[in-house]
C-alpha cells in the first residue's frame, strides 16, 4: 500500500471540463486575442488553488485513490499467488487515440486456475455478487458498504495465502536432521575446544540452537495460517446462508467479528518479519567477533 496522499490537484487539473477550458483559451488567444492567454492561466491557477479543497471534491478524489489501493493490493496478492497477464495494447495508434482500451479486470487475467485455492477465491467472489444484488430490495437490511468490507474479507484471505508462501520456502529451506548433526558436533567440540576458539563455539551453538527451535514456530504459523485460510471461506458460505435464511440480520457486525478474530487487517508476517531481522542484525554484528575468533585456530 502506497503512503502518498491523494493527488487532488492532479485530478483537478486532468478533468475534462478544466482541459476543455484550457484548450478553448489557448484557440482563443491564438485565434483572437493573446490576452486571453494570462486570463486563462489566471482562473487556472485560482482553479486549482480552490478547487482541491472544496469538501465533496476531497471526498471522492478520497474514495477513488482507496479504491485505486485496494485493486493495487489485490493485484499484488493475485500476482504474487497464480500470475496475472499482462495488458499489452496492440491496437494501432489512431484506434488507441480515438477509443479508450476496454477495462481487462483482473480475475481474468489470472494465469494459474488449477489450484483449490484459486476455486475458493472464485466461490468467494461469486458469494459477494449474489449478496450484492440482494442491495436495496425490500426487507433486506444488506447495503453496499457491508458488500465492500466483504471485498474487503475476499482480500484478507488473499493476504494470509501470499504469506503461507514464504513460510513453506522458509521451511522447506531448514534441513533438521542437518542441525542436530552440526549441534552434536558443536557441543562435542567445546568439550575439548581453547579458551580462544570457545567463544565462536558457543556462538555457533546458539544460533544453531535458535534455528532448531525457530522450525516448530514455523510449522504451527503455517497450520495457523492454513487453517485460517479455510476458515474463511466456510465464514463466507454462513454468512451466505444467513442472510437468505434471514434478510435482516446484521451483515457488519459479523464481518467486524470475522475481522477481528482472524486478524485480517494486519500483516500475517509481520511478527516473525520483525523476530528475523533481529536476528540478521545480531548475525552481522557478531560476524568480526567470529571472523577474530577464528584467526587464533587458523595460526
Amino acid at each position: 500500500m502506497s503512503d502518498k496522499p491523494p493527488p487532488f490537484r492532479r485530478v483537478a487539473f486532468s478533468h475534462w471540463l478544466n482541459l476543455a477550458f484550457l484548450t478553448g483559451g489557448v484557440l482563443a488567444g491564438v485565434f483572437h486575442d493573446p490576452t486571453w492567454f494570462a486570463v486563462t492561466a489566471a482562473v487556472e491557477s485560482g482553479f486549482l488553488w480552490v478547487v482541491p479543497d472544496i469538501g465533496p471534491f476531497r471526498l471522492a478524489v478520497e474514495r477513488a485513490h482507496r479504491d485505486d489501493q485496494k485493486e493495487d493490493e489485490r493485484a499484488f496478492y493475485l500476482d504474487h499467488l497464480w500470475g496475472l497477464k499482462d495488458t499489452q495494447d496492440d491496437r494501432g495508434f489512431f484506434r488507441r487515440l480515438l477509443v479508450a482500451a476496454p477495462e481487462a479486470h483482473l480475475d481474468d487475467r489470472i494465469v494459474d486456475r488449477n489450484t483449490a485455492a484459486y476455486a475458493d477465491y472464485v466461490e468467494m467472489r461469486g458469494i459477494v455478487t449474489r449478496l450484492g444484488e440482494l442491495v436495496g430490495m425490500p426487507a433486506v437490511r444488506l447495503t453496499q458498504t457491508e458488500v465492500d468490507r466483504l471485498e474487503e474479507l475476499i482480500t484478507g484471505y488473499l493476504r494470509v495465502l501470499a504469506a503461507c508462501r514464504p513460510l513453506r520456502q522458509a521451511i522447506s529451506a531448514i534441513d533438521e536432521r542437518a542441525l542436530k548433526r552440526e549441534l552434536d558436533q558443536v557441543t562435542r567440540a567445546l568439550e575439548l575446544a581453547t579458551p580462544e576458539i570457545r567463544p565462536a563455539l558457543i556462538e555457533r551453538e546458539a544460533l544453531t540452537r535458535a534455528q532448531l527451535e525457530r522450525l516448530p514456530q514455523l510449522i504451527a504459523t503455517l497450520q495457523l495460517f492454513e487453517s485460517r485460510a479455510r476458515s474463511i471461506v466456510h465464514q463466507f458460505h454462513h454468512i451466505q446462508t444467513q442472510v437468505i435464511a434471514n434478510p435482516a440480520m446484521d451483515v457488519h457486525s459479523m464481518v467486524s467479528e470475522i475481522v477481528e478474530r482472524q486478524a485480517l487487517a494486519t500483516d500475517p508476517l509481520g511478527a516473525l518479519a520483525a523476530d528475523q531481522a533481529v536476528q540478521d542484525f545480531m548475525a552481522k554484528v557478531n560476524a568480526p567477533k567470529r571472523a577474530a575468533a577464528r584467526k587464533p585456530q587458523a595460526q
